[in-house]
This record gives structure tokens, sequence and C-alpha cells, in this order.
């Protein structure tokens, strides 16, 4: 007995709040969302972060569901299957994409530009949710955090480099402190 394959897919919004689409030729050539299946044993978050670094090299962060959708031997996907579309919204603090073999091309767009290119009917329906949930409020508060954090960390980490600078400075100075008495009283 045949039974329909879960898949995991996420449209993610980066720093800039846009949101990236892909093409694969998968789907026809149309545009959408990286995701993939689910292997057995693995929990849909897991499934979700793998094929995110897998396809497009990114990490995510606020996950959250979206939509349950069904592909029944849609005419879309370049072969006759039955797909759970398990859905998902999510955060990347990067926007530099590592594309793996599936992907053709990728885009990172507004999510109302996103509309404007040949979507595959799931990623559209993804999309407009998208926008009717007012998205983009939600991420616009996570990318501001992140960005805050980010020079907080930053300003840290040039602080501890300056802070062990000084220390190993005032290590030196002691050290040829301690060497010049030393070889004045040899000298001496």
């Amino acid at each position: 007995m045949v039974y329909p394959i879960p898949t995991v897919g996420a449209l993610v919004t980066g720093p800039c709040l846009r949101v990236l689409i892909v093409r694969t030729l998968k789907w026809r050539g149309s545009w959408g969302v990286p995701g993939g299946k689910v292997e057995w044993g693995e929990t849909l978050d897991s499934a979700l972060r793998r094929e995110l670094q897998e396809e497009v090299g990114l990490e995510l962060a606020a996950v959250q569901f979206a939509l349950l959708q069904e592909a029944v031997e849609d005419a879309q996907f370049h072969r006759p299957v039955h797909f759970m579309l398990i859905n998902y919204y999510a955060f990347s603090a990067t926007t530099a994409v590592s594309p793996n073999h599936e992907i053709a091309e990728w885009a990172w767009v507004s999510p109302q530009q996103a509309l404007d290119y040949p979507l595959n009917s799931f990623t559209r329906r993804l999309i407009q949710s998208y926008l009717a949930a007012d998205m983009s409020e939600h991420y616009a508060a996570i990318a501001e955090r992140v960005t805050s954090d980010q020079l907080a960390s930053d300003w840290i980490e040039i602080d501890h480099i300056e802070t062990d600078q000084i220390e190993t400075d005032q290590i030196e100075t002691e050290q040829a402190t301690t060497d010049q008495l030393a070889s004045d009283q040899i000298t001496a």
C-alpha cells in the first residue's frame, strides 16, 4: 500500500524583512519555498531544519506552524505523488544562500513582490496566509532584536579583545622589567 508523503517547507524571512523563494525543476520551474521529505523517525522541526540547511544553507529561528496543505497527484509537480505539505514561517539571521543542486534560482523579495512571481499554488497560498496574518510585523520585531543582540555581541567581543590585549601588554611589560632587573643584577 502506498501512503501520502509528509513534507516540510518554510517561508523564511531574512533580517531585511524579505522572504526567500526558490525555483526548482521538480515543480516544473515554478517558484516555491525550500523544503523536502520527512525521514522516518525524524521530528517535523528536525526535518525542516535539515532540509533548509541542505537546500539553501540557512539556519532557522522563530519557527512557527503556518498551514497544512495536500497535493494529490498535482500536475504542478514533475511526477504523480501524494504530498502532505506541512508549511512553516521561519526567520534567518542571514541572507547568504548556499543552494544545492535542486535550486535553480533564488530571490529575497518582499512578500507582496513574491506574488508577482510564477509561484506554485501551494506557495501562493502560504504567502497569502503570511500577509493576512501580518507576519512581517512579527518578524520585524525579531529582526530588530537579532540586530540589537548582534551589535551588543560585537561590542562585548571588541571589549574582550581590547581587555585581552591590555592584559597581554601589561604581562609583556612586567616580564621585560623583570628580565631587565635580572640582567642588571648579573652585570653588576
